[in-house]
């Protein structure tokens, strides 16, 4: 299947919320204006969303979701791999993310688990792991 890759806007922060939504993943913790958000679509319908947030030298990878008619398509790893590739372009030196269901996925990926105890602070700063995502989440880090 073929998906066309963007960066979101400001307007299309309805459909992105209610993507995230529906997938039980948070929606009022980011920049409304979508900053760092890319999508992946297939004839115009909203397929997968991913977002890298930066936090010094060092990004979070945040917000994948896949619309389920389109699972199993490629439309995260497409995007996972864009997000990764703008995290290089930023020169940043490593990407984390925090999970509670999907760490194979991500393992898959090249990600490691990571130790709380040992996060860089700007990252132990972020929303994600102060008050959004539970403390039994799985922490994972791919060094760039």
């Amino acid at each position: 299947m073929e998906f066309s890759i963007q960066q979101a806007t400001a307007s299309q922060l309805p459909e992105v919320s209610a993507l995230l939504a529906s997938e039980q993943l948070p929606v009022n913790d980011f920049d409304p204006s979508l900053k760092g958000f890319w999508l992946a679509r297939h004839d115009n319908t909203l397929a997968a969303t991913a977002a890298l947030e930066v936090y010094g030298g060092y990004g979070l990878l945040r917000s994948v979701a896949t619309a389920p008619a389109f699972r199993s398509q490629g439309a995260a790893a497409t995007l996972t791999m864009r997000v990764l590739e703008e995290a290089r372009q930023q020169k940043l030196s490593a990407v984390y993310l925090v999970t509670t269901s999907a760490s194979e996925y991500f393992a898959g990926k090249g990600f490691v688990v990571a130790d709380r105890a040992t996060l860089p602070e700007a990252i132990q700063r972020s929303g994600q792991l102060q008050s959004v995502c539970p403390s039994s989440a799985t922490v994972m880090v791919k060094q760039l």
